[in-house]
């Protein structure tokens, strides 16, 4: 059976919290109880017994959320991977590691309700440089997934799931609200997250190999594991490389070797040495840690709360990479009724006082996008890339030498400019001298001064407003007659009148 990583939810209860040093302190932790417990597993003290060699330095790990001073608000994420599955992941930090030295024993706690159960305890090394080491502290009880790995195990006839195997993975502090999820796994996975926790932890077990007390308490690295039991502090080249790329390092440029036994935290105090030996002059920069917490203090939660002050949406950002200018985040956007994240940039500015490093946001959440590629999908995206790139170059070259020069261009504008209006003053002057005879009208002078005549684009609404000025200009004349006019009506003599009846009608046509 391939091991299995679940959670299994117990109270995570504290007790005699003694400073070891300004850095770190030692703590009695009770961890888990043995037999049924709420997420319907069971495991028994013979079980948990016999892992108890892997408890030996699993981190304790939690995120602390400032705003409500506590932890684990959003610690688990649920996200799909790239083939459909959904997978819990962890935006956590390291808080310590089991002391190697301790011995794990067992008592009886009364419960609340009154019911007894044996605990298992043992004692942790808290780090109290961690932020929210106080607010860890501060309480003698938090909720916890105990992370385990599982080997072995059956389904009862109660549908119990009895662990028959396990080891111990890690310790997850969840705050005191009951978790969302009894099963979530604390899942480290590759990207920008695991960076950060890994940077944290070697800065911790760095911390704690510089520490005399831990010394005279025999304290040793061997069995250190960095993401809940899968890896130890071993300097794979996955790591290397991610070391040196957050110095700005390449290989070549490393002034010592890296030896088989070189782990993660020894390999970054080798790198810290050799600095200054590359730089004759003394040049103080603020370190990685210190930007990037000087970011994470600048990117504040945002809580959405109703009329009664319950929070009922979030906005949260995790810092995943910064350069000189920009700040690359994950943002995370929760409300009551749905939830994603998305990444993007923020513009940002450093300020130092009193050997404090400030940064401040400034302008508005830019939405970028994050594609994850093959090493083929990314070969073939550079090819597509430089083919762009060498055809644009190829372009600009065409321009420069077919492409006419701007000047040329220039006065071949000017020049047909000036020829168009020495053509258009000519037929404006055309039509002003067509019209002489009402040079003299005051009209004619009011349209032709500041060269008004000009302005006409067409030459024939000129000519309009010309023959209504000379219209208007030209008299009209009307004379009186004085002769008298007198109707003539002609007068017949019919004195010698015909006789005849018909007068001579028949006399003439009778004929």
């Amino acid at each position: 059976m391939n091991k299995k990583n679940i959670g299994v939810n117990f109270d995570l209860r504290f007790s005699e919290i003694k400073d070891i040093n300004s850095s770190f302190a030692l703590v009695k932790v009770a961890i888990c109880y043995a037999g049924a417990n709420r997420n319907r597993s069971k495991i028994s003290r013979e079980v948990i017994e016999a892992a108890i060699p892997s408890l030996f330095y699993c981190p304790l790990v939690g995120r602390y959320d400032p705003e409500t001073d506590n932890f684990g608000s959003h610690d688990i994420r649920v996200i799909k991977d790239k083939d459909g599955n959904m997978e819990i992941v962890s935006a956590t930090v390291p808080f310590g590691v089991v002391y190697g030295g301790t011995q794990p024993y067992w008592e009886t706690v009364t419960e609340a309700d009154g019911t007894q159960r044996e605990y298992l305890y043992c004692e942790v090394i808290l780090w109290k440089s961690q932020y929210g080491y106080k607010c860890l502290a501060s309480k003698d009880k938090w909720a916890q997934s105990m992370e385990i790995g599982v080997d072995s195990y059956i389904i009862d006839s109660e549908n119990y799931c009895v662990i028959e195997k396990m080891e111990f993975e890690a310790l997850c502090i969840l705050g005191d609200a009951e978790p969302c999820f009894e099963s979530a796994s604390v899942q480290m996975n590759s990207g920008e997250a695991v960076s950060s926790y890994r940077q944290q932890f070697a800065m911790m077990i760095q911390e704690m190999k510089e520490s005399e007390e831990l010394k005279a308490m025999k304290f040793t690295f061997d069995n250190l594991k960095t993401e809940g039991g899968k890896d130890n502090l071993i300097l794979t080249d996955e790591i290397r490389d991610s070391v040196l790329a957050e110095f700005e390092l390449a290989l070549e440029q490393l002034t010592f070797e890296i030896t088989e036994d070189m782990d993660e935290a020894a390999f970054r105090v080798a790198i810290e040495e050799m600095k200054p030996a590359q730089s004759p002059v003394a040049v103080y920069e603020s370190t990685y840690k210190q930007k990037r917490e000087a970011l994470e203090n600048a990117l504040d939660s945002v809580y959405v709360r109703n009329g009664d002050g319950e929070v009922i949406g979030a906005t949260h950002y995790w810092v995943q990479d910064f350069d000189s200018s920009y700040a690359y985040v994950e943002r995370y956007i929760w409300s009551a009724d749905d939830s994603h994240e998305d990444n993007g940039r923020f513009k940002y500015s450093m300020s130092e006082a009193d050997g404090v490093l400030t940064a401040t946001i400034e302008g508005e959440f830019e939405l970028m996008i994050l594609q994850w590629l093959t090493v083929e999908e990314n070969e073939r995206l550079q090819q597509s890339r430089n083919a762009f790139e060498a055809l644009s170059s190829e372009f600009e070259e065409y321009k420069k030498e077919y492409t006419v020069k701007d000047l040329d261009v220039e006065e071949l504008r000017k020049f047909k400019k000036e020829r168009l209006d020495a053509d258009h003053k000519a037929v404006i002057d055309e039509v002003i001298e067509a019209f002489a005879d009402i040079h003299e009208n005051a009209e004619f002078i009011a349209l032709t001064k500041d060269d008004k005549a000009y302005e006409f684009e067409k030459p024939e609404d000129l000519e309009k407003e010309f023959f209504a000025i000379r219209g208007k200009a030209v008299p009209v004349k009307f004379e009186k007659s004085n002769k008298k006019t007198s109707v003539k009506i002609p007068v017949r003599d019919d004195s010698e009148a015909s006789k005849s009846r018909y007068g001579d009608l028949f006399e003439r046509y009778g004929k």
